[in-house]
């Protein structure tokens, strides 16, 4: 089984009212949205996204092309409406590591928001290794086994036995020692 390594992910949403469109039925103001994804460091800090070659966005299903895909960090959507729902995303983790999906909720109640999630990355591919040590530690690969030592042996070098070489003549087999 390929060992994992987590982080947290990090979904965030800003949003503003747009003030000079008309109000849906009178009462919802339409908004544009935008949202971005990024890692987070064990210090707290925003790292970019560097280990998904992408992230599609399932929108809700009156959206025209509701399927969005973005292929560059921050992997940044953006959107006007103003209804609040439910996505789902899909991150796919570089080097061939899989996808992983979560969902998110898109909600209007301030004007910045985020969402943290784990992701699990498997640790079998160096280039995704490497770049997610861009953001915290990694697992160091094993040491090969060194050989237990016995008593008598020595580190230096032991000359090898001799082979006897055997020559034939006649009819008599004889052993040669070079």
């Amino acid at each position: 089984m390929v060992e994992k390594i987590q982080r947290k992910v990090r979904i965030s949403t800003r949003q503003t009212v747009l003030e000079n469109e008309e109000k849906i039925d009178g009462i919802f103001p339409m908004r544009e949205w935008r949202i971005s994804i990024h890692l987070v460091g064990q210090d707290g800090q925003l790292y970019p996204a560097t280990v998904f070659d992408r992230v599609t966005y399932q929108l809700h299903e009156t959206f025209a092309n509701p399927k969005r895909v973005l292929t560059e960090p921050p992997f940044e959507l953006v959107e006007k409406g103003w209804g609040e729902f439910e996505m789902r995303l899909t991150f796919r983790i570089a080097h061939g590591g899989g996808d992983q999906s979560v969902n998110y909720e898109l909600h209007f109640r301030s004007p910045t928001s985020f969402q943290d999630v784990n992701i699990q990355f498997p640790t079998n591919k160096k280039e995704l290794v490497t770049k997610l040590a861009e953001s915290g530690p990694v697992p160091q690969p094993a040491a090969a086994p060194q050989p237990e030592k016995r008593a008598g042996d020595s580190l230096e070098a032991k000359p090898k036995p001799k082979k006897p070489k055997v020559a034939i003549k006649g009819s008599v087999l004889s052993l040669i020692h070079i």
